[in-house]
């Protein structure tokens, strides 16, 4: 198999591809084992799902502290 063929066929590289607790319905990624919300009680619980690629990105309200408004 060539090398570049072998890089396209990983699922993962080309997808969001994601887990969503069987439990609680928590939808994560990068993708887990255990969901960090339910704990032990989603193991084994965990579905992989393919994420749409389309979301926001949580930044916590602050920028980068040289852009701070004094």
């Amino acid at each position: 198999m060539a090398i570049p063929r072998f890089w396209r066929e990983i699922q993962s590289r080309y997808n969001l591809i994601g887990t969503k607790c069987g439990s609680c319905g928590k939808v994560d990624f990068p993708p887990r084992a255990v969901c960090p919300t339910c704990g032990r009680r989603s193991v084994g619980k965990m579905q992989r799902i393919q994420l749409a690629g389309k979301g926001a990105v949580p930044d916590g309200g602050r920028g980068p502290p040289h852009l701070a408004a004094d």
